[in-house]
Parts: structure tokens; sequence; C-alpha cells
């Protein structure tokens, strides 16, 4: 029979389809795909029924009558097409998802990686040493004969001891302790440990890793790292520990030691309490470890001197408690440069013969030292900080300069007419960074509030540096004044208004006769 039919040709490509997509399943997963081998087996031997002459006489006798015959044909090309197709694509996907697993398990490299598992507990590639492991069920009669496996000291069954160690007894991010034992009387010890692999916190699979070998090269590579850190922290000659989380201890360098009349360098973390100031001791307990965030906690330690400011650096990192403590050393304000009254005259004076447009924020913390009353120089600078770091790093960032005129008295330059009015419109908004903050050391919240006295320096005449910051002090006066309604108070110019009168309007003649007519009046 010839292929004369449109549908027998289609048949054929179909049937053609499903052989070269069977070999590509062949050449990219290298191994046979035994599904799509007997769909395919099926599909040829069908062809061959049909159109080979040793075959014509049974096909004339059982088939050659069927109604529709080349469709049904053209059905099985295309089914034998399809579900070899449809394989491939199965295999293929399993392919690239097991090559993720490999990329993604990459990063124990820590460890020894015995074997990565599939999401179905079956192996995708094993070690050489996992390899040699269960080849050993297989010796018989041999002195490597395994002859007993425990997991965590119970007994395993032979039989299947593969799935046995892939389970890992259940257990996820635990060690597993296993025990081999041959018939030479020897025992391998093994901690296995299973962990998931992700790829965008999505889990793709499993990683046996051999925690065992490594583990006493790594205590001793720990220790020696403990070792340096000390020496070095010993050579900075400063007050300064770090906490250990495995000692539940915190490590002192000499000078810290010294510093508080302790005779060890360690200090648990339980004692440490008893050096810090009663009224600093909850903040001390109160702190929270959070995972991968650095926070910061102040308190006052007794030392030799008395009370002394420390600030402790803490988080939680890799699993492991992390804090190291040292003296409290902050400037007034470590990112805007503080002048006295002196420099401040200075600093308007060159910004008047340079003609810049410019403002003066006067500022009195009438409530600063009732707030930190009691907590001493070091505890006031960290709050004075955190005041003038808020202003200096918010709207006003690079075009602000401050100077200390007083206790509690301080100036603020500002250039730029556009800055000086963001100030302004603050203050209308009742959100002025200014006028008030809430500074937050540990658990104590102190509310600062200050009053104002502002002057833009074009509005004050004559155009100089004494004029324009005498302005400013009677702005600032007039706002700390108990009967004035706000906290701050903004220089307005004052305008003398001169006009020209015409006498004439007004009905007044101030010629000869009007005179002489009015000096008569008086004379009378």
């Amino acid at each position: 029979m010839g292929l004369d039919s449109f549908l027998e040709i289609l048949g054929f490509v179909g049937l053609g389809l499903g052989l070269g997509f069977f070999t590509a399943n062949i050449i990219s997963n290298k191994k046979w795909p035994w599904l799509s081998f007997i769909i395919l087996l099926i599909g040829i031997l069908a062809y061959l029924f049909r159109y080979l002459s040793t075959f014509q006489s049974y096909y004339q006798q059982y088939l050659a009558g069927v109604a529709n015959i080349d469709t049904y044909y053209l059905g099985l090309g295309v089914l034998v097409f399809l579900a070899i197709f449809i394989q491939y694509l199965g295999d293929n996907t399993k392919f690239s998802y097991n090559g993720e697993l490999l990329r993604f398990g990459g990063f124990y490299e820590d460890s020894n990686v015995l074997a990565y598992i599939s999401n179905k507990n079956t192996i995708v590639q094993a070690s050489k040493k996992f390899q040699a492991l269960l080849k050993k069920t297989d010796v018989k009669q041999t002195e490597l004969q395994l002859t007993a496996v425990q997991a965590d000291g119970k007994p395993l069954m032979l039989k299947g001891i593969e799935k046995s160690i892939i389970q890992c007894e259940g257990k996820l991010n635990d060690p597993v302790h296993f025990q081999f034992v041959y018939s030479n009387n020897l025992v391998l010890e093994m901690d296995i440990i299973k962990k998931a692999v992700k790829k965008n916190n999505k889990k793709i699979g499993f990683v046996l890793l051999d925690a065992s070998i490594s583990n006493s090269y790594k205590m001793e590579v720990q220790k020696e790292m403990k070792r340096n850190l000390y020496i070095y922290l010993d050579l900075l000659s400063e007050p300064v520990a770090y906490y250990d989380d495995e000692d539940k201890a915190y490590i002192m360098s000499r000078t810290f030691s010294e510093y508080i009349s302790h005779p060890d360098h360690k200090l648990p973390k339980a004692d440490l309490r008893k050096w810090i100031h009663l009224d600093d001791v909850a903040s001390y307990d109160n702190k929270k470890t959070e995972e991968n965030k650095l926070n910061k906690n102040y308190y006052r330690i007794q030392t030799k001197s008395g009370y002394e400011w420390f600030e402790e650096g803490f988080g939680r990192f890799f699993g492991h408690d992390f804090m190291i403590v040292k003296k409290a050393n902050l400037p007034s304000n470590a990112s805007v440069s503080m002048g006295t009254y002196k420099s401040l005259i200075k600093k308007v004076t060159d910004l008047c013969e340079q003609d810049k447009e410019f403002g003066l924020v006067m500022m009195n913390m009438k409530n600063f030292s009732a707030s930190v009353q009691g907590m001493g120089k070091d505890y006031s600078d960290i709050v004075l900080n955190k005041f003038f770091t808020t202003i200096s790093e918010g709207s006003l960032k690079d075009q602000v300069v401050l100077f200390k005129i007083g206790n509690s008295e301080y100036v603020f330059a500002i250039e730029g007419k556009d800055y000086f009015d963001l100030v302004i419109r603050d203050l209308d908004n009742k959100s002025s960074d200014f006028l008030t903050q809430e500074v937050i050391i540990n658990s104590n919240h102190h509310r600062i509030n200050c009053e104002l006295g502002l002057v833009y320096a074009q509005d004050v005449k004559p155009f100089d540096a004494r004029n324009i910051i005498k302005t400013g002090f009677d702005c600032l006066k007039e706002a700390t004044d108990p009967e004035f309604l706000k906290d701050y108070s903004i220089y307005q110019p004052k305008e003398i208004l001169q006009q020209d009168y015409n006498l004439q309007e007004l009905g007044i003649n101030l010629e000869k006769d009007d005179l002489s007519e009015f000096m008569d009046d008086v004379k009378k």
C-alpha cells in the first residue's frame, strides 16, 4: 500500500517526532526512558504490521476492512509523539531541578558533602565516600563486610540502609550519630546532618553533611581565634570586653579588669549586673537581641573612680549572641561643628562680607538640665549628640553650623533663604525638631523643649554681624518671656513710612495774608 494518503503522512510524521524526542531524551539525561521505549515500540510494530509485506495477509484479514483506518493510524502516531514528548519534558525538568539543587547546595563548603538528596528522598549525586560506604554492604565474607549500623544508639536493618541514612531519623539541621560495624570489629563513627537546600525561599532538595571529621579541627581553630582576639583587645590598652557565647561570660581586656578592680579576665554575664548602676540594671536586663541586627545600649559601670558610662553593641549573628562593651566616649556632636561665641561672630561677619543669604536660630534648651539631672556629663553628651544629629542629618544636612554660647544656649547659622524658610514652615506646622524632640536612651525617654529666636539676616538694617546677632538675642529674649504666647519669636522688620502732605488739600494756606491774620488773632 503506497503513502498516498495525507493522514498516512501525518501519522508517519508523528511517529518520526516521537522517535526524535526519544533519542533526545537518552542524550540529555544519559539514561534509558523505558516508558517512552515501550510506547515507541508499540507504534513501530503497528506501522510494520500495516506496511511490511510479511504481515500484509494478516492486515488484510483483520484491519483492512475497518472504516477510517487511516484516522486510527494518525491517532496512534500523534499519541506516540505526545507520550514521548511529555516524558521528555518531565525528565529534563527533573534534570534541571537537580542541577539547581547542586548549584544552590554548593554553599555548604565548610563541611564534607556526602550526598545531595531530592525532595522525594532519592540520591541526586553522592560523594565517593558515601558510595564506598554503601558498597560495603554488598561485600561478603571479607573483613570489609558491614555487619551492623546504629543511628543514635538505635539498630538499623542493613536491608535498605541507604534509605535509612538518607532519612536521618527524620531530623533536619540536627546531627545524627551513626556507628558502622564491620566484620573485623572495626567501628566507624560519623555525625551526619541533613539540611534543606533552598532557592528563593523554596525548598528544592536536601544535602547530607559529614560533620564529624571537621569538628575537632574547628574547635582548635575557634580556640586559636579566641586567643588572638584576646591578645588584640589587650594590646589596645582600652577598657574593652566581648561576650563569649560558649562560656556565657564577658572576656575582658587587662585594662578593663583593672578599671573595675576585678581579679579575673572573665566576668559571667549574671555577675556584670553587680557592677552596673542600680538605675541602669533594668535597661541592661530588658535589651533584646534580634537576628542580623546590631543594637546599642548605654549603662554606668562602677570603676575605681566612680560610675562611668559604657556602651554595648549587641545582636545575634549566625545563631550566636554577639556583644562588645567599651567606654562611651562620644563628643557633644560628631557630625556638626560646634563653635564658640567668638567663632559665631567671625562666621556671621564672613557671610555678611560675602553677601550670602542666611538666617540665625537662637536656641535656649529650657528643660535640658532637669531632664538629665543626676545622669552625669557623659550621659548628657549622649543626649545632646542625638538631639543635634537629628537636626544636622535631617532636611538641613550640610547647610547648618552650630555654636555654643551658654550653658543651655546655642545658635544655628543656616545658609540659604529656602532652608531658613523651611525651618519657619516646620514651626508653623508644629513639626519642628528645633522646638521639641523626644530623645530615647535605652528605656529612658527625654522630651527636650526649647525656646527659639529667629532672624533672617537680610531683614536687619544695618547689615552687619553684631547688629544681626543682637537682633537674634532680642527675639530669643522675647520668646523666653513667660507672658509671650509662643515658644519662638521671628524678627519682623519695621518699615518707616514717609508721605508728602498737600497743605492746600488739607485747607491750610500759608501765604502772607493768611499768616498775618493768624498772628493778629494770637496777639489778641
